[in-house]
């Protein structure tokens, strides 16, 4: 599992549309008071790269909670691979899937639906032996 780390510096620039967002962010950031503190990701025996909406997404649907899940595109990797880190995976790390969310999903494309995503579920039954069409005990 790749880790999530607190960054010194943001590195992010985006210009779409011919604008320079960067300056517009600290602009609004300062006015308001807020502070956002860089966020990384990466995996053993690769350097870190900083957490931005074009290679983070969190999906959070209101259906099924064990499909939250984070997706990441590790920029250093040559093919378009996105790892899936579902809200299972963090029940042993001492930071809950929501805690991170919180933080990474600053950086982040948060995706917030009314169902889970089909290529998410799809995703999910590669992932998982769990018969998806169950009841969670906790809704009975």
């Amino acid at each position: 599992m790749g880790n999530f780390i607190n960054m010194e510096q943001d590195s992010y620039r985006p210009d779409f549309g011919g604008v320079i967002w960067t300056p517009r962010l600290n602009m609004v950031l300062e006015a308001t008071g807020i502070e956002i503190v860089p966020v990384g990701y990466y995996e053993d025996g690769k350097p870190p790269m900083q957490v931005s909406q074009e290679n983070t997404v969190i999906y959070v649907n209101q259906v099924a909670d064990e499909l939250d899940v984070m997706a990441v595109k590790y920029d250093q990797d040559e093919d378009d691979v996105w790892t899936f880190y579902f809200r299972e995976a963090f029940n042993n790390s001492p930071t809950p899937f929501q805690e991170v969310a919180e933080i990474v999903g600053v950086w982040a494309t948060n995706m917030y639906t009314l169902y889970p995503m089909a290529h998410v579920v799809r995703q999910y039954e590669r992932l998982s032996a769990v018969d998806l069409d169950t009841v969670p005990d906790w809704l009975t």
